[in-house]
Protein backbone atom coordinates (compact mmCIF):
# COMPACT_ATOMS: atom_id res chain seq x y z
CA UNK A 1 0.00 0.00 0.00
CA UNK A 2 1.34 3.40 -0.51
CA UNK A 3 2.52 5.84 2.11
CA UNK A 4 -0.62 8.34 2.28
CA UNK A 5 0.88 11.61 0.37
CA UNK A 6 1.31 14.96 2.62
CA UNK A 7 -1.18 17.08 2.70
CA UNK A 8 -1.09 20.74 1.87
CA UNK A 9 -1.65 23.47 4.48
CA UNK A 10 -4.83 25.70 3.39
CA UNK A 11 -3.84 29.27 2.70
CA UNK A 12 -6.13 30.68 5.30
CA UNK A 13 -4.34 29.11 8.32
CA UNK A 14 -4.29 32.40 11.38
CA UNK A 15 -7.52 33.65 9.42
CA UNK A 16 -10.57 34.50 11.80
CA UNK A 17 -13.34 32.06 11.55
CA UNK A 18 -15.37 34.62 9.77
CA UNK A 19 -12.34 35.40 7.55
CA UNK A 20 -12.83 32.02 6.12
CA UNK A 21 -14.35 30.36 3.46
CA UNK A 22 -17.36 28.26 4.14
CA UNK A 23 -19.57 25.28 2.57
CA UNK A 24 -22.29 26.97 0.87
CA UNK A 25 -25.65 24.57 0.82
CA UNK A 26 -28.56 25.79 -1.31
CA UNK A 27 -31.28 24.31 -3.58
CA UNK A 28 -31.99 24.78 -7.18
CA UNK A 29 -35.04 23.49 -9.55
CA UNK A 30 -32.01 23.26 -12.06
CA UNK A 31 -30.29 19.99 -10.35
CA UNK A 32 -31.36 16.71 -10.75
CA UNK A 33 -30.39 14.80 -7.71
CA UNK A 34 -27.40 16.41 -5.30
CA UNK A 35 -24.60 18.39 -6.91
CA UNK A 36 -21.06 18.72 -4.96
CA UNK A 37 -19.44 21.58 -6.67
CA UNK A 38 -15.91 22.42 -6.06
CA UNK A 39 -16.07 20.60 -2.28
CA UNK A 40 -13.07 21.03 -0.06
CA UNK A 41 -12.65 19.63 3.45
CA UNK A 42 -9.85 20.42 5.42
CA UNK A 43 -9.37 19.62 9.22
CA UNK A 44 -9.97 22.28 11.95
CA UNK A 45 -7.36 24.37 12.75
CA UNK A 46 -5.70 24.47 16.60
CA UNK A 47 -3.00 25.69 18.40
CA UNK A 48 -1.08 22.92 18.43
CA UNK A 49 -1.85 22.06 14.65
CA UNK A 50 -2.46 23.80 11.38
CA UNK A 51 -5.47 23.06 9.20
CA UNK A 52 -4.73 20.48 6.54
CA UNK A 53 -6.55 19.59 3.24
CA UNK A 54 -8.91 16.66 4.40
CA UNK A 55 -10.59 15.95 0.59
CA UNK A 56 -9.21 18.12 -2.03
CA UNK A 57 -11.65 19.67 -4.56
CA UNK A 58 -14.01 17.57 -6.82
CA UNK A 59 -17.03 18.02 -8.52
CA UNK A 60 -19.89 15.38 -8.73
CA UNK A 61 -23.43 14.95 -9.18
CA UNK A 62 -25.46 11.93 -7.61
CA UNK A 63 -28.41 11.46 -9.78
CA UNK A 64 -31.53 9.78 -8.61
CA UNK A 65 -30.96 5.85 -8.94
CA UNK A 66 -27.28 6.65 -7.93
CA UNK A 67 -26.46 3.95 -4.88
CA UNK A 68 -23.18 4.57 -4.29
CA UNK A 69 -20.65 2.97 -1.54
CA UNK A 70 -17.99 5.36 -0.28
CA UNK A 71 -15.16 3.59 0.83
CA UNK A 72 -11.49 4.84 2.20
CA UNK A 73 -9.15 4.12 4.78
CA UNK A 74 -10.39 5.15 8.26
CA UNK A 75 -9.74 9.26 9.24
CA UNK A 76 -9.67 9.77 5.05
CA UNK A 77 -13.11 11.73 5.23
CA UNK A 78 -15.48 9.24 4.28
CA UNK A 79 -17.95 10.27 7.17
CA UNK A 80 -17.22 13.97 7.08
CA UNK A 81 -18.55 14.17 3.54
CA UNK A 82 -21.66 12.63 4.98
CA UNK A 83 -21.70 15.26 7.96
CA UNK A 84 -21.39 18.36 5.25
CA UNK A 85 -25.26 17.61 4.19
CA UNK A 86 -26.45 19.30 7.15
CA UNK A 87 -23.76 21.93 8.35
CA UNK A 88 -22.64 19.02 10.97
CA UNK A 89 -18.92 19.86 9.92
CA UNK A 90 -18.22 23.35 8.15
CA UNK A 91 -13.84 23.24 7.53
CA UNK A 92 -14.53 23.64 3.95
CA UNK A 93 -15.28 25.65 0.80
CA UNK A 94 -17.55 24.89 -2.16
CA UNK A 95 -21.46 24.41 -2.82
CA UNK A 96 -23.70 21.70 -2.24
CA UNK A 97 -26.89 21.73 -4.08
CA UNK A 98 -29.71 20.11 -3.86
CA UNK A 99 -32.23 19.46 -5.95
CA UNK A 100 -35.96 21.23 -4.78
CA UNK A 101 -37.97 18.20 -4.15
CA UNK A 102 -34.53 16.10 -2.51
CA UNK A 103 -35.67 14.67 1.46
CA UNK A 104 -32.25 14.10 3.34
CA UNK A 105 -32.21 11.47 5.94
CA UNK A 106 -28.82 10.75 7.57
CA UNK A 107 -28.69 7.55 9.19
CA UNK A 108 -25.62 7.69 11.74
CA UNK A 109 -23.57 4.64 13.27
CA UNK A 110 -24.90 6.48 16.78
CA UNK A 111 -28.21 7.10 16.61
CA UNK A 112 -29.43 10.62 18.19
CA UNK A 113 -32.90 9.47 19.64
CA UNK A 114 -34.17 13.22 20.91
CA UNK A 115 -36.12 13.74 24.27
CA UNK A 116 -39.48 13.07 23.05
CA UNK A 117 -42.33 10.34 23.31
CA UNK A 118 -41.53 7.37 20.50
CA UNK A 119 -43.84 8.60 17.69
CA UNK A 120 -41.34 11.64 18.28
CA UNK A 121 -38.42 9.72 17.87
CA UNK A 122 -39.41 7.51 15.11
CA UNK A 123 -40.69 10.69 13.23
CA UNK A 124 -37.69 12.87 13.64
CA UNK A 125 -36.69 15.70 12.98
CA UNK A 126 -40.51 16.46 12.15
CA UNK A 127 -41.27 19.48 14.44
CA UNK A 128 -44.84 18.01 14.59
CA UNK A 129 -45.03 13.68 14.85
CA UNK A 130 -48.79 13.63 14.31
CA UNK A 131 -48.86 14.64 10.57
CA UNK A 132 -48.04 10.71 10.37
CA UNK A 133 -50.22 8.15 11.23
CA UNK A 134 -49.83 5.63 13.90
CA UNK A 135 -50.56 2.94 11.76
CA UNK A 136 -48.22 3.79 9.41
CA UNK A 137 -45.51 3.99 12.38
CA UNK A 138 -46.85 0.89 13.69
CA UNK A 139 -46.34 -0.94 10.31
CA UNK A 140 -42.49 0.39 9.57
CA UNK A 141 -41.92 -0.88 13.21
CA UNK A 142 -43.14 -4.21 12.01
CA UNK A 143 -41.12 -4.12 9.07
CA UNK A 144 -37.97 -3.31 10.72
CA UNK A 145 -38.05 -5.74 13.44
CA UNK A 146 -39.04 -3.66 15.94
CA UNK A 147 -42.78 -3.81 17.04
CA UNK A 148 -42.50 -7.06 19.39
CA UNK A 149 -39.73 -5.72 20.96
CA UNK A 150 -41.18 -2.67 22.06
CA UNK A 151 -44.95 -3.89 22.79
CA UNK A 152 -46.83 -7.66 23.34
CA UNK A 153 -49.31 -6.23 20.54
CA UNK A 154 -50.09 -3.12 18.53
CA UNK A 155 -52.71 -1.78 20.92
CA UNK A 156 -50.12 -1.60 23.19
CA UNK A 157 -47.78 -0.15 20.99
CA UNK A 158 -49.83 2.53 19.66
CA UNK A 159 -50.41 3.58 23.24
CA UNK A 160 -46.56 3.76 23.92
CA UNK A 161 -45.83 5.95 20.93
CA UNK A 162 -47.71 8.58 22.74
CA UNK A 163 -46.41 7.42 25.98
CA UNK A 164 -44.40 10.40 27.12
CA UNK A 165 -42.82 9.09 30.76
CA UNK A 166 -41.22 7.19 28.19
CA UNK A 167 -38.20 9.42 25.86
CA UNK A 168 -35.04 9.26 24.03
CA UNK A 169 -33.15 8.71 27.01
CA UNK A 170 -34.96 5.68 28.20
CA UNK A 171 -35.03 3.84 24.73
CA UNK A 172 -31.67 4.36 24.76
CA UNK A 173 -31.34 2.13 27.78
CA UNK A 174 -34.29 -0.29 26.16
CA UNK A 175 -33.10 -1.03 23.08
CA UNK A 176 -29.86 -2.51 21.96
CA UNK A 177 -27.80 -1.12 19.67
CA UNK A 178 -28.49 -3.28 16.70
CA UNK A 179 -31.97 -2.26 17.79
CA UNK A 180 -31.75 1.89 17.86
CA UNK A 181 -29.78 1.38 14.26
CA UNK A 182 -33.35 -0.67 13.31
CA UNK A 183 -35.10 2.47 14.55
CA UNK A 184 -32.95 4.80 12.70
CA UNK A 185 -34.08 2.31 8.81
CA UNK A 186 -37.92 3.35 10.51
CA UNK A 187 -37.39 6.80 10.66
CA UNK A 188 -36.08 6.86 6.80
CA UNK A 189 -38.65 5.03 5.51
CA UNK A 190 -41.64 6.66 7.49
CA UNK A 191 -40.54 10.07 6.51
CA UNK A 192 -40.11 8.75 2.30
CA UNK A 193 -36.35 10.43 2.39
CA UNK A 194 -35.11 10.24 -1.03
CA UNK A 195 -31.77 10.79 -0.33
CA UNK A 196 -30.14 8.86 2.20
CA UNK A 197 -27.15 8.60 3.56
CA UNK A 198 -25.82 5.83 6.12
CA UNK A 199 -23.01 5.95 8.11
CA UNK A 200 -21.92 2.47 8.86
CA UNK A 201 -25.51 2.31 9.63
CA UNK A 202 -25.84 -1.52 10.26
CA UNK A 203 -22.56 -1.68 12.39
CA UNK A 204 -24.24 -3.02 15.20
CA UNK A 205 -26.57 -5.44 13.43
CA UNK A 206 -25.13 -9.27 13.19
CA UNK A 207 -24.07 -9.75 9.69
CA UNK A 208 -27.48 -11.46 8.33
CA UNK A 209 -29.57 -8.49 9.47
CA UNK A 210 -27.44 -5.73 8.40
CA UNK A 211 -28.44 -6.42 4.37
CA UNK A 212 -31.47 -7.38 5.90
CA UNK A 213 -32.19 -3.74 6.37
CA UNK A 214 -30.96 -2.63 3.62
CA UNK A 215 -33.71 -4.52 1.04
CA UNK A 216 -36.00 -3.64 3.26
CA UNK A 217 -34.93 0.28 3.11
CA UNK A 218 -34.75 0.04 -0.82
CA UNK A 219 -38.04 -2.08 -1.07
CA UNK A 220 -40.23 0.82 0.76
CA UNK A 221 -38.45 3.62 -0.72
CA UNK A 222 -38.69 4.82 -4.17
CA UNK A 223 -36.29 3.65 -6.48
CA UNK A 224 -35.20 7.28 -7.78
CA UNK A 225 -33.86 7.33 -3.90
CA UNK A 226 -29.93 8.09 -3.59
CA UNK A 227 -28.30 6.00 -1.63
CA UNK A 228 -24.75 6.90 0.09
CA UNK A 229 -23.09 4.53 2.37
CA UNK A 230 -19.96 4.73 3.97
CA UNK A 231 -19.51 1.21 5.44
CA UNK A 232 -16.78 -1.32 5.99
CA UNK A 233 -19.05 -4.57 5.31
CA UNK A 234 -18.65 -6.56 1.92
CA UNK A 235 -21.97 -7.90 2.27
CA UNK A 236 -24.02 -4.82 1.00
CA UNK A 237 -21.91 -3.87 -1.49
CA UNK A 238 -24.30 -5.98 -4.10
CA UNK A 239 -26.56 -3.33 -3.63
CA UNK A 240 -25.02 -0.52 -4.76
CA UNK A 241 -24.40 0.18 -8.30
CA UNK A 242 -21.36 3.14 -7.91
CA UNK A 243 -18.13 3.12 -5.84
CA UNK A 244 -16.83 6.43 -4.77
CA UNK A 245 -12.74 6.59 -3.03
CA UNK A 246 -11.79 8.56 -0.91
CA UNK A 247 -7.36 7.84 -1.39
CA UNK A 248 -4.80 10.13 -0.60
CA UNK A 249 -7.08 13.16 -0.44
CA UNK A 250 -8.76 12.62 -3.66
CA UNK A 251 -12.40 11.50 -3.93
CA UNK A 252 -13.12 9.60 -7.40
CA UNK A 253 -16.13 7.48 -8.95
CA UNK A 254 -16.59 4.79 -11.10
CA UNK A 255 -19.01 2.16 -11.57
CA UNK A 256 -19.38 -0.93 -9.73
CA UNK A 257 -20.21 -4.04 -10.99
CA UNK A 258 -21.80 -7.29 -9.48
CA UNK A 259 -19.02 -9.48 -10.10
CA UNK A 260 -16.96 -7.54 -7.93
CA UNK A 261 -18.24 -8.60 -4.66
CA UNK A 262 -19.30 -11.90 -5.69
CA UNK A 263 -22.99 -11.72 -4.65
CA UNK A 264 -25.84 -13.22 -6.61
CA UNK A 265 -28.02 -10.88 -8.17
CA UNK A 266 -31.59 -10.37 -6.26
CA UNK A 267 -33.26 -8.78 -8.83
CA UNK A 268 -35.49 -5.92 -8.09
CA UNK A 269 -33.63 -5.08 -5.59
CA UNK A 270 -30.37 -5.27 -7.71
CA UNK A 271 -29.13 -1.67 -8.96
CA UNK A 272 -27.15 -3.53 -11.39
CA UNK A 273 -29.99 -5.13 -13.66
CA UNK A 274 -31.61 -1.50 -14.20
CA UNK A 275 -31.10 0.46 -16.79
CA UNK A 276 -27.60 2.19 -16.61
CA UNK A 277 -27.86 6.15 -15.38
CA UNK A 278 -25.89 8.69 -16.65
Amino acid sequence: MMPPLPQPQPEFNGMSPAEKPRIVISRSKDVEGVLYKNLTLWTPETKEKPSTVLVQPFTHQFRPGNRVLLTGPSGCGKSTILRTKRNMWIEGSGEIIYGENIRLCIVPQRPHLPLRNLKGIVTYPAVDPEIYDDDRVIEVLHKVGLARVLAENDGRLKAKLHDNDLDGSSYINILSGGQQQRLMFARAIIMNANFIALDEATAALDKGSGPEMYETLLREISEDAIILSVAHRDDIAWLHNIHAEISNGVFSVRPLSLSENGNECRESLCPHCREPLP
